[in-house]
């Protein structure tokens, strides 16, 4: 269960926007100015925060700009500036997102959760595990996807397609295992069977 952090001196949007994460199966805290997030978030960082930007004490700005001395966490900015240069000074002090309100809960969801895959792909690419969406499984197929660092050539390409289509037709090869390239530009992927 991913952790999300609220800061917003709002009641409303916090008590509104826990429900619906909550709802959602996330873990929710909730802070009212940008001074109590951060001394809890010295003490244990969530997963990803969504921060307000006009509050008490601490604006989401002066959080923001703390958080990225020692984290990369994903952080979307909620907040009533709808000037384009207020969206632009966030996304470029390192917000990962902007959402302006009024705004749709659903929506608010949705880019928290694509944060948090965005997320658990780099930290899994750094363990060197690949992730659930990275593994596909037909049958007795199965296939790791994984991205390479060098070029591909036209020849390596053609084989491992062939050595797939082969392994797919001939049930003798179900206890052979190939490393085989199956796509064009910068993916690899594993095939095997058995």
């Amino acid at each position: 269960m991913s952790k999300i952090a609220l800061v917003d001196d709002d009641r409303n949007i916090l008590t509104s926007v826990s429900m619906t994460l909550e709802a959602e199966g996330f873990e929710v805290e909730t802070y009212n100015d940008g001074q109590a997030a951060l001394d809890a978030f010295n003490k244990r960082l969530p997963d990803m925060a969504v921060l307000d930007i006009k509050m008490p004490r601490m604006d989401g700005m002066d959080l923001l700009q703390r958080l990225r001395q020692k984290t990369t966490m994903p952080v979307i900015f909620l907040t009533s500036k709808d000037d384009e240069i207020d969206e632009v000074l966030g996304l470029r002090m390192g917000a990962d997102d902007y959402v302006k309100k009024p705004f749709s809960q659903r929506l608010l969801v949705e880019r928290i959760r694509a944060l948090l895959r965005r997320k658990e792909a780099i930290e899994s690419d750094d363990r060197g595990e690949p992730e659930a969406s990275q593994v596909m499984q037909r049958g007795e197929l199965t296939i790791r996807f994984m991205w390479m660092t060098g070029p591909l050539t036209a020849t390596s390409n053609v084989c491992a397609k062939r050595c797939a289509v082969q392994m797919m037709i001939f049930p003798r090869l179900r206890r052979f295992t190939a490393s085989a390239i199956v796509t064009t530009k910068s993916k690899a992927a594993s095939i095997g069977i058995g």
